[in-house]
């Protein structure tokens, strides 16, 4: 219960192109929906804060917008 209060959930979109690195997505994040749009991979996404400014610093995703 404690983690969980500490998470933050972000949409997040991915090219296609880019599709490799989803894996990541599930290794550093808990994945909730995943959605294979025309313009790309739109994924919702748990993770830590921390873990959240990793994956935008190391993984070509976009913010989804609200």
């Amino acid at each position: 219960a404690f983690f969980e209060r500490s998470m933050v959930t972000t949409p997040l979109r991915l090219a296609y192109q880019d599709s490799g690195e989803l894996a990541k997505l599930y290794r550093w994040s808990r994945v909730d929906e995943v959605r294979y749009e025309d313009d790309g991979i739109h994924i919702t996404i748990t993770s830590t804060p921390a873990n959240l400014e990793r994956i935008r610093a190391k993984l070509p995703v976009e913010p989804e917008p609200l």
